[in-house]
C-alpha cells in the first residue's frame, strides 16, 4: 500500500508535457500581441512626426508670405500682380518711409517651382522659403489675397502624407 501512495505523490509533483505546451502557447500569444501593439504604436508615432514636420513646413512659408503681403498696398507703384499660372505674385512694400509719404518701395516676388517643389522669395536677395511643396496658388478678390499651399512628405514606411493650408490676407488701403 505504501508503494501505491508513493507513486501517486511523485506524479503530482511535476507538470505534464501537455501543460508545458499549453503554457508556452499562451506565452507566445501574449508576446505576439505585445509585439504587434508595439509595432502599430511605432508606425503611428512615425506618422505623427511626419505630420508635425509637414505642419511646420506649411506654416513657415505661409506666415512669411502673409506678413510681407500685409505690408503691400494697392497704392504701390507696381500694384499687386499674380502670375498667369497663379503660382507667383509680385508686389512692393515700403522700403523707406518719410514723415508723410513713402520715399521708396522694395519689390518682392514669391514663386513656386513645380520641378523642385520649392517656394522662392526674391527681393534684396533670393532665398528658398519652402520645400517639399506640392502646390501653391495665389488668387485675389477685391482687396483680399488668398494663398493655398500644399506640402507632402513620405513616412519611413513609404506612406505619403500631405498637409494643406489656406490663408486670406486683407490688403491695406
Amino acid at each position: 500500500m505504501r508503494s501505491m501512495r508513493h507513486r501517486r505523490k511523485s506524479r503530482k509533483r511535476g507538470i505534464t508535457s501537455l501543460e508545458m505546451v499549453a503554457g508556452i502557447a499562451i506565452l507566445l500569444l501574449v508576446g505576439l500581441v505585445v509585439v504587434s501593439v508595439f509595432l502599430a504604436t511605432q508606425v503611428i508615432w512615425q506618422e505623427s512626426l511626419v505630420n508635425v514636420k509637414l505642419q511646420e513646413q506649411t506654416m513657415r512659408p505661409l506666415q512669411t508670405m502673409a506678413k510681407e503681403l500685409k505690408e503691400a498696398g494697392p497704392s504701390s507703384p507696381i500694384g499687386i500682380t499674380i502670375g498667369a499660372e497663379q503660382t507667383s505674385i509680385i508686389f512692393a512694400i515700403p522700403d523707406e518711409v518719410g514723415s508723410e509719404e513713402i520715399n521708396s518701395w522694395k519689390q518682392i516676388m514669391f514663386s513656386f517651382d513645380d520641378a523642385t517643389g520649392e517656394i522662392t522669395r526674391t527681393g534684396d536677395a533670393s532665398s528658398v522659403i519652402g520645400r517639399d511643396v506640392q502646390s501653391l496658388t495665389f488668387s485675389q478678390a477685391g482687396n483680399v489675397i488668398t494663398i493655398a499651399l500644399e506640402v507632402a512628405d513620405e513616412t519611413a514606411g513609404g506612406k505619403t502624407l500631405t498637409t494643406s493650408l489656406t490663408s486670406q490676407i486683407a490688403m491695406r488701403n
